[in-house]
């Protein structure tokens, strides 16, 4: 298992330090699959390498990083020929990897809700979107975050 030491040669913005500190045990839960990781991995919104770093730490052999902000990942890993960046915005992902979707994991910063799109006995299609149910709620929710940002309380 790494620690945060080892992202000590790694330039962080504040947001993407904090996120490493606070969340580098989860990730060993949550993004590790339990056979270990191999090969490639695909890391959209890879911020500043943090998590690319971490794939590296524990096996894969390349990381192909999608992130619109590169600069510091950029900085981090322009050089390093285990990591592939591609400096774009996503708008749309579609996932057939014939066996990858195995050990995908899907991080979201909004309420959601899963809708089946088609099923068969090899297959299902599912789409992931926001929903937030009554659309006040989601206005609410954006002002308060607004407020507790500008005060610093998150």
């Amino acid at each position: 298992m790494c620690e945060y030491p080892d992202f000590a040669n790694l330039k962080l913005d504040p947001p993407h330090r904090k996120i490493l500190k606070d969340e580098l045990k989860q990730w060993h839960r949550v993004y590790l699959p339990k056979d270990g990781v191999e090969g490639t991995v695909l890391d959209v919104g890879a911020g500043n390498g943090e998590t690319a770093q971490f794939f590296l730490n524990h096996g894969a052999q390349h990381v192909i990083c999608v992130e619109p902000y590169s600069d510091l990942l950029t900085q981090n890993f322009g050089k390093d020929n285990r990591v592939t960046i591609v400096p774009k915005a996503v708008n749309l992902v579609k996932v057939d990897c014939e066996g990858g979707e195995r050990n995908m994991v899907i991080e979201v910063h909004f309420q959601y809700r899963w809708m089946t799109l088609k099923q068969s006995v090899n297959l299902k299609t599912i789409r992931l979107e926001e929903y937030w149910g009554n659309p006040v709620r989601k206005a609410v929710l954006r002002v308060f975050l607004r407020v507790m940002t500008l005060m610093r309380l998150i």
